[in-house]
């Protein structure tokens, strides 16, 4: 899958999670601080990407993932499918 349909799975999952309004340049806003992703949020969050981009998301590699802006989290599903694929 190409890098913009990635970026835009993620933004678009992060729409239907957050309350807030995602802008367009949000690459470097904070899930928790500049988006509101709660811990519950941020399940929900991923459960909405694992079927969004198709993939099963491993939990090692969650959990040594250092997840705090869009950036990342773009990155890590990237990463995600790379290594499904």
């Amino acid at each position: 899958m190409p890098s913009n349909k990635i970026r835009q799975a993620v933004i678009s999952s992060l729409q239907n999670v957050s309350s807030n309004q995602i802008p367009d340049d949000c690459a470097t806003l904070e899930l928790y601080r500049d988006i509101g992703i709660d811990s519950r949020r941020f399940l929900k969050l991923l459960n909405i990407l694992e079927e969004t981009l198709g993939v099963g998301i491993d939990q090692e590699q969650l959990f040594e993932a250092d997840i705090l802006n869009v950036s990342d989290l773009i990155a890590f599903a990237e990463k995600t499918l790379n290594t499904a694929a």
